[in-house]
Formats: structure tokens, sequence, C-alpha cells
């Protein structure tokens, strides 16, 4: 089974390379919303896109990497019945 306190990034880059992308927006992001100068409203709607998308999609990935770790090493869950 997939096993959670153990890092398995080197088998799956597309999780790291995907973290690290989630993580520079959201702070591109918090840094732009923090800035002393007026934002327009087409910027808010593209970051509330990027802070609500991303992680989403991103956990998309995280739970196809875990399904198919545990598909490769056996386990399937109609076979229980």
């Amino acid at each position: 089974m997939f096993n959670l306190f153990q890092s398995t990034a080197e088998h799956y880059p597309i999780l790291f390379w995907g973290h690290l992308l989630v993580t520079v927006s959201m702070l591109g992001i918090a840094w732009r919303l923090c800035a002393k100068c007026p934002i327009a409203l087409r910027y808010l709607r593209v970051a509330e896109w990027i802070v609500f998308a991303g992680p989403a999609f991103f956990f998309v990935i995280v739970g196809h990497a875990i399904l198919k770790g545990s598909l490769a090493e056996g386990y399937h869950p109609a076979s229980d019945l």
C-alpha cells in the first residue's frame, strides 16, 4: 500500500513539481494581495481560480498516484467482494 510516512517523490516527479508550482503560485498571489496598491477585479478573478483550482488539480494528481501505486501492488477493491 502507499506508505504515507516515507517519501515516494522520486517515483512520481510530477508530484514534487506540481506541489512546488502550487506553493510558488500561492506565495505570489499572497504577496500581490498584501501589496498596498489598487487591485483590478479581473486580477482577483484570476487569483481566485488559481487559489482554488491549483490545489484541487494537485490533489487529483496525488489521488491518481495513490491509486496507481495501490493497483501496482496488487490491491483491487473489486476483488474483495
